[in-house]
Parts: structure tokens; C-alpha cells; sequence
């Protein structure tokens, strides 16, 4: 009888214990991880029908961003499709508590003309929460692919961060891999708030040579934290005339 009770008086105190290092060592909450997403644009595009452009959206975050991640475009213009999407590391911030990803979005023009995709929002998941983020202004003009140019661009600055009363520098290297000369008369480009104020076009580019096309612009008003901006170029090839897209360009007014 006294053996069992000193036993049982042995799991009330084992008991007691375990109750009090528990109380002294509460379980850590387990805090979301907080997102921002930066993807409200300012932008213009110049395309093909049918043809894909691009759309970076950027992910930024308190923790490492993993698991399952999808995304769709909602509420685009009837001239415009969303095509897919994909996702890479990026690494913006010198600051190893920041994480950040770059989401590229994939649409494309239904038809030659000008189209404003200027309510459209993405649907971004991540695990089992979801996002909705603005897409911003984006106006896109759309032409049929009536020539096949000779124009590479083999060189051109993708993107840049500045203040905001910064100009804007647009710099492409074209090569032409025609045996004549390819003339470059006009730059198609139409974002309000931002003017161009120098350029070296018209521009000729000899046989089998490289040139350099720049464009240099101002803000009129006060600008937007994101801008894309692909602008288009008229060439004149073989006594053709025809419309080139150039590749897009990023510029960003967010502070470091």
C-alpha cells in the first residue's frame, strides 16, 4: 500500500514537472510570411499579332518564397490574351532578409490596332494564400508582321532604377545581316508623361554593320513608381516599309 502510494505520488510530481517546463517554454506562434508585390505599370508596348510581349511583376518577401505558386490575368480587354507565365530568382536588395522572384507574364494582341489594358488585375497564389494586384496602364499597339527584317538587336540596356525626375535612356545595338542597307525612319512611341527630346533617328545601318539606336526622354508630369516601355521602330528594307518591335525596357522610381 505505502509502495503505491509513493508511486503514485512520484507521477504527480513527473506530472507537476512536465505541466511547469511546458508553461516556462511556450511553443514559438508561427508568423505568415508578408509579401509586396510591385506591379502597378505605366507602360507601352508596340507587338505582333499573335506574337508574345512581357510583363514583369515582382515578388518581394520576409521570407524565402517556395511551395506552390500559380498566377492568371483577370478582367484583360478582349484584344489581349494571357498566355502563361514563368517565375525566376532575382536579387534587387543587397539585404539577406529580403527574398524576391520576378513573375513574367506572357500576353498577347487578338488583332492589329491599338488596345488599353487599364483594369486588369493578377491572381497571384501562393500555397493556399491569394493576391490581387493591379496591373496598372499599359497602352498596346499591334501590327501584322508584313516583312521579315534583318535587324538583330544584339545589345540593350533591359532596365534601370532612378529618381524620379531622371531622364530616361533607351540604347539598342541593330545589326543588319542584309547585304544592303537598312534605313530606320521613324520611332513609334506614345506614353503619356514621358517625351522624347533626343534621338539619332533617321538612322542607316549598312551592310552587314551594327549601329546604335538611342532615345533619350523626359518626364512632363510627375512619374509612376514602375514603367515598361517597348517602343517601335519603321524601317525602310529593300524599298519595304515595316514595323519592328524593339525589346522592353524597365525603369522603376522606387528608393533603394
Amino acid at each position: 500500500m505505502k509502495a503505491n502510494k509513493y508511486i503514485a505520488f512520484l507521477i504527480i510530481i513527473v506530472l507537476f514537472g512536465v505541466v511547469l517546463y511546458i508553461n516556462s517554454h511556450p511553443k514559438k506562434m508561427e508568423v505568415p510570411p508578408k509579401y509586396l508585390i510591385l506591379s502597378k505599370y505605366e507602360g507601352f508596348v508596340v507587338g505582333y499579332v499573335n506574337d508574345s510581349f512581357r510583363i514583369d511583376v515582382y515578388i518581394i518577401s520576409n521570407r524565402r518564397i517556395n511551395g506552390v505558386i500559380s498566377a492568371s490575368v483577370n478582367n484583360l480587354p478582349d484584344c489581349i490574351s494571357f498566355v502563361d507565365y514563368s517565375l525566376a530568382p532575382t536579387l534587387y536588395f543587397q539585404d539577406d532578409s529580403l527574398h524576391e522572384l520576378t513573375l513574367s507574364l506572357y500576353l498577347k494582341p487578338n488583332r492589329a490596332g491599338k488596345c488599353l489594358i487599364n483594369n486588369s488585375t493578377l491572381s497571384l497564389k501562393i500555397n493556399n494564400r491569394t493576391f490581387i494586384a493591379p496591373l496598372g496602364r499599359i497602352e498596346v499597339i499591334a501590327y501584322e508582321k508584313e516583312c521579315e527584317p534583318q535587324l538583330e538587336i544584339t545589345k540593350y540596356i533591359s532596365a534601370s532604377i532612378g529618381p524620379e525626375d531622371a531622364p530616361i535612356y533607351l540604347n539598342y545595338t541593330l545589326n543588319n545581316k542584309l547585304n544592303v542597307p537598312v534605313g530606320i525612319s521613324k520611332v513609334i512611341f506614345n506614353l503619356p508623361g514621358i517625351k522624347i527630346v533626343d534621338t539619332n533617328v533617321p538612322l542607316k545601318i549598312d551592310p552587314n554593320s551594327s549601329s546604335t539606336l538611342y532615345i533619350k526622354t523626359v518626364n512632363t508630369t510627375k512619374m509612376s513608381s514602375l514603367y515598361v516601355i517597348q517602343p517601335g521602330i519603321e524601317i525602310i528594307q529593300n524599298s519595304n516599309t515595316c514595323v519592328v518591335p524593339l525589346e522592353p525596357f524597365y525603369y522603376a522610381t522606387i528608393p533603394p
